[in-house]
């Protein structure tokens, strides 16, 4: 049987018929008998708050001949750190008031950071062994997932993996659910997958969807701590990139920050049980304009689809906006002859985020983009110890998009701190000739999001 696990209709529909509902209205009436008249719900009701956090996790996916650096916004109090497997770890990471790089522990290097306003954030690059692809690496340290979305990855005869981390002290519980271009994925050899604490398990993608490239994956945490990070190995065998889950669904998906070289397709997964109609802007500097051809792209119930955006589009170095009436998760690969770049759904910048100068000897640069309003950027480049060296000011014109090179643009910065007075997404990727990889940026983790609860 298909399964669409959070999408499909309840099995029973309760009516006003079906004699269950007298005992049903008895005890909303005993349980309205207890309430105070004079009492309101509190105005908050139904809304998502950020409250502050004086904690965070950062897990850091680690291989063989990676760099990580590790920072912050600001000075934070004290450092946990933890390798997984276990290894012996540089003290050099518990530092909290510099920026610190070097080679971590190849597996998950997990940093829980305290201090107030902190933001403990984290960067990998380096190059993919030969074995799955090779090509350039990068990606932010993700933090705690709940649940996640991929989708383009491909079977690559076991190259594309996805790497699931148990960062707490007791078994961990996570379901995969598999979509492909046909539809959901039969069989529940991915549901319950047990972690044991302190361990990675390690799903090759073939093994559930086996000779298919668009390979589609929600993944839903069901117990103890987890963080999740795929390596998708392109099907040609050219080139392996890191790709970090869409934590959820949406509506308008920005995809900032595409290499400024190679073909670039994009992928999207439809959970939903009907049709779901893609509309697609390119973003580049001064301009957003519909693609000609992508006004109103099909995906159809429950499967993954892939497009083409043509070259005549000019989006090297921009970004692309994805718009639909019901939530969706996409991806864009970027793929030259020896290479591939994946770039996730960029995270509005609400908060101030921070992204590395210079990483494993590449310049990083960072895509900006503000597809619908005006927007002002500060840029400050801070130095190993948190000394603000450069600044940088940017003014992005509604329906604009604009690439920094950020070690060239700041002058003996280590780290670059973004803040942002409107509503902007933020890509970061680098390009070595045809090496190229991306990863997101996001806001710094100051504060945790929690559902609005009524108070009376």
């Amino acid at each position: 049987m298909s399964r669409l696990p959070k999408f499909s209709k309840p099995p029973f529909k309760f009516t006003w018929r079906s004699g269950l509902w007298l005992p049903v209205v008895a005890l909303a009436m005993v349980l309205l008998a207890l309430v105070p008249g004079e009492s309101e719900p509190d105005e908050t009701v139904g809304k998502p708050r950020e409250i502050p956090s004086n904690s965070a996790v950062v897990a850091c996916p680690v291989d063989a001949g990676t760099e990580t650096m590790l920072g912050q916004l600001v000075a934070g109090q004290s450092a946990d750190l933890r390798a997984i497997p276990e290894a012996k770890i540089d003290p050099i990471w518990a530092q909290v008031d510099t920026w610190r790089t070097g080679e971590a522990p190849v597996g998950t290097l997990v940093v829980t950071q305290y201090g107030d306003g902190s933001g403990p954030t984290g960067f990998v690059a380096g190059t993919a062994n030969k074995g799955s692809g090779g090509g350039q690496l990068l990606s932010r340290c993700p933090g705690l997932l709940d649940e996640g979305w991929l989708v383009g990855m491909g079977d690559n005869k076991g190259k594309s993996v996805i790497r699931l981390t148990n960062l707490g002290d007791s078994m961990a519980v996570v379901d995969v659910y598999w979509y492909s271009p046909l539809g959901p994925v039969e069989g529940d050899d991915s549901i319950g997958i047990a972690i044991e604490a302190g361990t990675t398990k390690t799903l090759k993608i073939g093994d559930h969807v086996p000779s298919e490239n668009v390979i589609g994956a929600h993944v839903v945490r069901r117990r103890q701590q987890v963080s999740a990070v795929a390596l998708s190995a392109d099907k040609s065998g050219s080139g392996t990139e890191y790709v970090l889950p869409q934590r959820e669904l949406s509506r308008n998906v920005v995809l900032a920050g595409l290499p400024s070289k190679g073909s670039t397709s994009v992928s999207v997964l439809n959970p939903h049980d009907e049709t779901v109609l893609i509309k697609v802007r390119g973003i580049r500097a001064n301009e957003a304009f519909d693609i000609q051809g992508l006004e109103e792209v099909p995906v159809k119930p429950g499967s993954t689809a892939q497009f083409d955006i043509p070259a005549n589009a000019k989006l090297g170095g921009h970004s692309i906006e994805l718009v639909a009436e019901q939530p969706f998760a996409a991806f864009a690969t970027v793929q030259t002859a020896k290479d591939i770049a994946i770039v996730g759904k960029a995270d509005v910048l609400d908060r101030p985020s921070a992204v590395p100068v210079k990483l494993k000897g590449q310049n990083v640069n960072l895509t900006l983009v503000a597809p619908n309003e005006s927007t002002a950027v500060v840029i400050e480049g801070v130095d190993q110890s948190m000394k603000v060296v450069s600044k940088k000011n940017i003014s992005l014109p509604a329906g604009s998009s604009t690439t920094i090179d950020l070690a060239k643009e700041l002058k003996g910065a280590t780290a670059a701190i973004v803040t942002v007075d409107g509503t902007a997404f933020a890509g970061v990727w680098t390009r070595k000739g045809d090496l190229i990889a991306s990863t997101t940026s996001a806001p710094a983790p100051v504060s945790v999001r929690v559902p609005a609860v009524a108070v009376r």
